[in-house]
């Protein structure tokens, strides 16, 4: 099952004034739009699909109703896209291409479990209501509760999925004392399935971009390692630029924030880039964020006189979770700047838990210093006047691979980029005092 995250932020107006464009996600209607696209004519793609030419202009005559644009202009030579046209017929193509895709996984997905039962033709298929039934299934674990979400009778929930699975060719899902869990086809379905739904939703954003203004949303994930600073300031210029924005913040750890990137849940995170590559993952750095020693203030340590590394050895610690990339990297710097940790240090990957423990304790623990400037600026934690080497963690943006960032989200990242620029014209990527003596 794809890991739930554990906290999300909604950020934006109550009632934002907004350039609306809804599009169906009716796959037929979809499909037809498509053919004519490529056709540039009802005709020619009637008869290249052998069906009738109503079935076609019916469904495109219905989307130009939905949006209030004309996707096309009729000329004697055909039709040809216009510009709104073009915009839903990128994004269209791109949802049809994961359903493309998906057909081929769970073809490989039957050769590997030995099964001879292939999806032939799944993508031309397989329609919306199996796909929603799907996901309100995967996200309520019962079928009573997804038929109360979509709005339809059990019976007809019940018939979605399995009229899903006999295209498959297997379960999508088991029952289990926790209700019903994703099978591994289920699970290859389920990321294709919300990014085809994504697909369509950021073609009403981008019309609306181009009508006049950012709209829609932007689900950003925060890794703890200096991503929350850079995603506030970041999301207070969006918002005054486009106010109509909603902005969500998702803070959870990296394995469960890049599983909700690969299916579409997040459009980026933001963080350390200190982590193991992922192929279908494309980063962006930023800068480079230096590490200081921070305790509480009045720590006894503030107000020693040459001080050294070693005052730091053989106190209590507060460091990250044993496993991670960030206690990695935390071992290292100790272990270079030869600081003893001591045997029993509190793990912990939640940043205000652990601030909550500098603040209640004399512990010790390496943040950066724009993870504390708040409390910093309070008079409620201190700076050690200490130089650690090699304390540096790349920040930066990841992405899926094969993304198209909606308006929204190419916005948030040029701020993102402008923030950081300044921060490194102006030496604010490294925070920390005067170096002093390790001896």
């Amino acid at each position: 099952m794809i890991p739930r995250s554990l906290t999300r932020l909604s950020i934006g107006y109550d009632k934002p004034v907004e350039l609306k464009f809804h599009i169906e996600p009716n796959l037929r209607h979809l499909r037809a739009y498509l053919a004519v696209s490529d056709s540039g004519s009802v005709q020619r793609a009637a008869e290249k699909l052998h069906l009738t030419q109503s079935s076609l202009s019916r469904p495109v005559q219905q989307l130009e109703r939905q949006l209030g644009l004309k996707l096309f202009e009729r000329t004697r030579r055909g039709m040809i896209l216009t510009e709104f046209g073009a915009i839903l017929s990128q994004r269209v193509r791109r949802a049809v291409g994961h359903l493309d895709t998906v057909e081929k996984e769970l073809i490989a997905e039957h050769a590997k479990a030995g099964t001879a039962r292939y999806p032939s033709g799944f993508s031309n298929k397989v329609t919306r209501r199996q796909l929603s039934a799907l996901l309100a299934i995967a996200s309520s674990r019962t079928e009573r509760a997804a038929a109360q979400q979509l709005g339809l009778s059990q019976p007809a929930m019940t018939q979605a999925l399995r009229d899903l699975e006999r295209l498959v060719g297997e379960s999508l899902f088991v029952r289990s004392a926790h209700g019903m869990v994703v099978t591994p086809f289920g699970e290859i379905l389920l990321r294709r399935a919300k990014l085809v739904f994504a697909e369509i939703a950021a073609a009403s954003n981008d019309i609306a971009n181009r009508v006049g203004g950012i709209t829609g949303r932007i689900v950003v994930g925060a890794l703890p390692q200096a991503g929350a600073p850079l995603i506030a300031r970041a999301v207070n210029l969006l918002l005054k630029d486009h106010p109509s924005v909603q902005v969500v913040v998702v803070e959870g750890t990296y394995r469960s924030l890049i599983d909700e990137l690969l299916c579409g849940d997040i459009d980026l995170i933001v963080g350390g880039l200190n982590h193991p590559p992922i192929g279908e993952v494309v980063q962006d750095h930023l800068f480079d964020d230096e590490q200081s020693l921070v305790v509480r203030k009045g720590h006894p340590l503030t107000s020693k006189k040459n001080l050294s590394l070693k005052d730091v050895s053989g106190l209590e610690w507060v460091v990250p979770r044993h496993g991670t990339p960030a206690r990695k990297h935390f071992d290292e710097i100790v272990k270079a700047a030869t600081i003893e940790i001591g045997a029993q240090p509190v793990e912990s990957d939640s940043l205000l838990t652990r601030r909550a423990l500098l603040l209640d304790s004399d512990r010790v623990a390496l943040f950066s210093r724009r993870q504390v400037l708040i409390e910093e600026a309070a008079g409620l934690l201190a700076i050690l006047p200490l130089k650690i080497d090699k304390t540096a963690i790349p920040v930066g943006i990841h992405l899926r691979a094969d993304a198209l960032p909606s308006a929204g989200a190419q916005s948030f990242v040029k701020h993102l980029r402008a923030i950081s620029a300044a921060f490194l014209s102006t030496g604010q990527s490294s925070h920390h005092g005067p170096s002093s003596s390790q001896g």
